[in-house]
């Protein structure tokens, strides 16, 4: 596929039109993205960023003022879109997710998730100016906003692993049950569905059960929990 050219005058509209073209391959195709690619959508986000920042009398001004209004920073803009345009992904992986079962799904989970940590990374380091020169600042006065690294992994927790948490899980206890009754079965996918769970760390799911399983909260409270319950249950129906 040949490389997007981002053009070197454009407004707000236009170049996050653009940006979405470029990442659209790597982010929603998972196509492999070259160093010449990343590269050319790095400095294409520097050259956007690069507009003046409204003064600090600007800034006085509005503040004082309930009639002028200083239009958002391009820093402000582009963490915006990253939120709706991973929302806008992850919402509609969700909604494929859910048509599937079995072994397919829980691959499906594993290999999506794989994928993230990539482009977590990469999109990550495209974006850090942003964290230095909006996040940062914005944080004094919002403590609720997070860096666009830790707005991915929120992101994809509550677009993507909650609406599909039930199926996916209720798939994985099956699965599971599978291999505690026949242990000559395959424990693989098992083992690589609970690795993922053991990675997926966002707020407010760490430190909840204690100094050593510190960001297990996702794995405890979605399948070790629950599984063990069930298996509990289970066992004393039959006694």
């Amino acid at each position: 596929m040949p490389m997007i050219r981002f053009p070197d005058d454009v407004d707000s509209d236009e170049f996050l039109d653009v940006l979405q073209q470029a990442l659209d391959p790597f982010v929603v195709e998972k196509q492999y993205m070259s160093r010449a690619e990343y590269t050319a959508v790095f400095m294409a986000v520097c050259r956007f960023q690069g507009r003046p920042q409204p003064t600090r009398a600007e800034m006085a001004n509005a503040a004082q003022s309930t009639a002028i209004r200083l239009p958002p920073s391009r820093d402000q803009q582009l963490y915006d879109w990253i939120i709706d345009y991973t929302d806008r992904a992850f919402s509609k992986l969700a909604v494929q997710m859910r048509q599937l079962s079995g072994f397919k799904l829980l691959e499906s989970y594993i290999d999506e998730w794989k994928h993230f940590q990539r482009m977590h990374r990469l999109v990550g380091r495209l974006f850090y100016k942003v964290d230095q020169n909006w996040v940062e600042r914005e944080r004094r006065y919002n403590p609720s906003c997070t860096t666009v690294s830790s707005t991915l992994i929120q992101l994809w927790y509550a677009c993507l692993f909650k609406p599909i948490s039930t199926h996916l899980m209720a798939n994985a206890f099956e699965r599971s049950d599978i291999v505690l009754y026949d242990t000559s079965a395959d424990n693989t996918i098992i083992a690589r569905l609970c690795k993922a769970l053991t990675e997926l760390s966002p707020e407010g799911m760490d430190g909840l059960h204690g100094p050593y399983r510190k960001d297990l909260g996702v794995y405890i409270y979605y399948y070790e929990n629950p599984y063990i319950a069930a298996t509990i249950a289970r066992f004393n129906h039959k006694v």
